[in-house]
């Protein structure tokens, strides 16, 4: 790509004193049609410099280098032959604008470089697992580092991580075997006249679900101390994990609760719901193997897995992103937050596409269970 690169100055028509305009689309006298997918992205920079600033579909060279203003215009071809680039023209009379549009080209066309982009392929095949990654948080456009994981601690002990509470979904026991097997064991607890400890976050729909079957006799436990805390007979105790509860903090969670109650019984471990645990593990893995990370969604939605120094960026419109954060990133991480998030990946991927090839890459983190007998692996979000 860096052999194909041009940056060049041509006669424009149609430029007006006072704005600039930025091409989604020029052609080149040589190369031909040129694509600006970028072209949101040297918009939204102008415009934050105080600049007046129209986007237009295409962009006119002047023939011979006549007309009303100037037009400074950066290109590559790519790997199909094609060429890609950034353009911006301005009034002839109108030098600051000039020396503007003439720097915002060279500043954007300055990261251009091939680039992988890793998605963190976050689907669930259930609402219940969304609380284990997206938790309330301030509002933050950019985020430089932060924490390593870890189970939010308080005195030696574990807390369960805080929840969003996420609608249920009436379809879910019908498709989610892990949600389906907890209420019939939380209803089994009920009919043996047991107690039952929900491991999970008390704020939380398919926790208030498992509560309602077990007749007026459940608890939720969020932490160690809130195990230290109950006062249950001890012959008559039940436990579930919360589907989509992260199963690292739950696990230090239950420890507590069978040391207290020793004689307490619980599901099988092929119960247990692992899909909060592989998100998590999934956007770690995503992070960890990118220069820049993108938390791409509601800002108010932040993470609590975040693994290592890399600078990760949390926005709401990807046209946010600036030259300087991007530069010299040759793998770029994004974390789609929610349906928000989703929705927005395709735009994100297109300006990136404007920034140097692409590829883009998926990395999902599934865990299931094997077969003793042959070492199959199966897992119920998969079927």
């Amino acid at each position: 790509m860096n052999r194909s690169v041009e940056r060049r100055q041509f006669g424009a028509i149609g430029t007006i004193p006072g704005e600039i305009l930025v091409g989604h689309h020029y052609t080149h006298p040589v190369r031909g049609p040129v694509r600006c997918p970028a072209a949101p992205l040297v918009a939204a920079g102008l415009r934050r410099a105080g600049h007046r600033v129209r986007e237009v579909q295409c962009l006119r060279l002047a023939a011979h280098g006549d007309g009303d203003g100037s037009l400074f215009a950066a290109s590559y071809v790519d790997r199909g032959g094609h060429a890609v680039g950034l353009v911006a023209a301005v009034h002839r009379a109108d030098e600051a604008r000039l020396a503007a549009a003439r720097e915002v080209i060279m500043t954007w066309s300055a990261v251009w470089r091939t680039r992988r982009v890793m998605v963190a392929d976050v689907r669930t095949a259930c609402a219940a697992s969304a609380f284990a990654v997206e938790i309330p948080g301030p509002r933050r456009r950019r985020i430089d580092a932060l924490p390593a994981p870890r189970d939010r601690a308080s005195g030696g002990t574990t807390t369960m991580p805080p929840a969003v509470h996420v609608p249920r979904d009436p379809g879910v026991a019908a498709t989610c075997a892990h949600v389906a097997r907890a209420h019939a064991e939380a209803q089994q607890f009920a009919d043996n006249g047991d107690h039952l400890v929900v491991v999970g976050s008390r704020d939380h729909a398919e926790t208030s679900a498992l509560l309602a079957r077990a007749s007026g006799r459940g608890i939720v436990v969020e932490s160690e101390e809130e195990v230290a805390a109950l006062d249950l007979p001890a012959d008559r105790v039940g436990y579930l994990v919360q589907p989509g509860a992260r199963i690292e903090a739950a696990m230090a969670v239950l420890a507590s609760l069978r040391r207290r109650y020793p004689r307490s019984r619980g599901a099988h471990p092929d119960h247990l719901c692992y899909a909060g645990s592989d998100r998590l593990e999934t956007i770690r893995l995503v992070i960890g193997a990118s220069d820049r990370t993108i938390l791409l969604g509601d800002p108010d939605v932040t993470t609590s897995c975040v693994t290592n120094a890399a600078a990760v960026a949390v926005v709401d419109d990807p046209t946010l992103l600036r030259p300087a954060w991007l530069a010299g990133a040759e793998c770029v991480g994004v974390v789609p937050a929610g349906p928000p998030g989703a929705a927005l990946l395709p735009r994100l991927i297109d300006l990136l596409s404007g920034l140097g090839p692409v590829m883009v890459l998926h990395r999902r983190v599934i865990t299931g269970t094997a077969s003793a007998e042959t070492g199959e692996v199966s897992n119920s979000l998969l079927r």
